[in-house]
């Protein structure tokens, strides 16, 4: 009996137990994470209206014609749409991402929707600020009217449409339809001849303005560096920016700007590709489409 206390004792001396405590917690962490992407579509399919909302668009017009108008109702709205693809991505930017979601500690803020193509934007900057004051500019003068229908009859009639193309200087401009959210301003003189706005002597009109959305599909590389003065009024600013393989790139320039106009930014990318060295999208509309996030530190 002794020996085997003995050997009890000298067992347990020697022998040292593994402490899976570490194992553990690392097994539970990961499993957790392993869980939430697993079940992160479901749970927000599930908890939230406008994700499912999108999943029923992108499941009944995904596969529609495109650039064949129609009325689509969604989110208790009536919306006239010339392209459903591009308005299931418009959805899904606006009401299920809210990359336009802004904190504001007023009622009625000033904002500047340049580039509102059918007005999902305008309707979802009405119904979160009732009192605001929004301009809503876009340049397609057929999707101009098709903006201001959609306003009107979705409880948005209190905003004001500018059917202009944005620019620096108001004598108009050769602008090339695309027939949904892609036309842009075009130096081919068969391009139709529309009017243009200065953005900078808009600015220059209003002491502050809370926000500022820019989706002008490329003007915005001529635009920012013409209205620099005026940054300084504008407390938040959303840039899509746009370049092509053909041309040099200005986001440099852009940046600079926004960081000498007192901006903090934050860029997310729209069109990632792998190997990007080998696959440049030169033969791409937009060899780079950036959404930048500007706000004062």
């Amino acid at each position: 009996m002794k020996y085997y206390k003995a050997n009890l004792e000298e067992f347990t001396n020697i022998y040292v137990y593994p402490d899976y405590s570490a194992y553990f917690s690392f097994l539970r962490t990961n499993m957790r994470l392993f869980l939430e992407i697993s079940f992160r579509n479901l749970y927000y399919f599930l908890t939230r209206k406008a994700v499912r909302q999108f999943n029923r668009l992108a499941f009944q017009y995904g596969d529609a014609p495109r650039y064949s108008p129609r009325k689509i109702k969604v989110n208790g709205w009536e919306l006239q749409v010339p392209d459903a693809l591009s308005f299931i991505y418009q959805f899904r930017e606006i009401l299920v991402e809210e990359s336009y979601l802004f904190n504001c500690n007023k009622s009625n803020p000033i904002i500047i929707d340049c580039g509102s193509n059918i007005g999902l934007s305008g309707i979802y900057f009405a119904n979160r600020f009732k009192d605001a004051a929004i301009y809503c500019i876009e340049a397609d003068q057929a999707i101009a009217q098709t903006l201001a229908w959609n306003l009107k009859n979705n409880n948005a009639s209190q905003v004001n449409v500018i059917a202009k193309a944005v620019w620096t200087h108001n004598d108009g401009v050769r602008f090339s339809s695309e027939g949904s959210d892609g036309g842009s301003i075009d130096n081919n003189s068969t391009a139709d001849l529309i009017p243009s706005m200065s953005l900078k002597e808009m600015l220059g009109k209003f002491e502050s303005i809370d926000f500022l959305k820019m989706d002008i599909e490329g003007a915005e590389n001529t635009v920012i560096p013409d209205c620099s003065a005026e940054l300084h009024k504008v407390n938040q600013l959303f840039i899509e920016y746009h370049s092509t393989a053909k041309e040099n790139q200005s986001l440099g320039n852009i940046l600079s700007i926004l960081s000498n106009a007192g901006f903090h930014y934050y860029i997310k990318t729209e069109n990632k590709r792998n190997h990007p060295f080998v696959n440049r999208h030169e033969n791409k509309t937009y060899d780079l489409q950036l959404n930048i996030f500007a706000y004062k530190k």
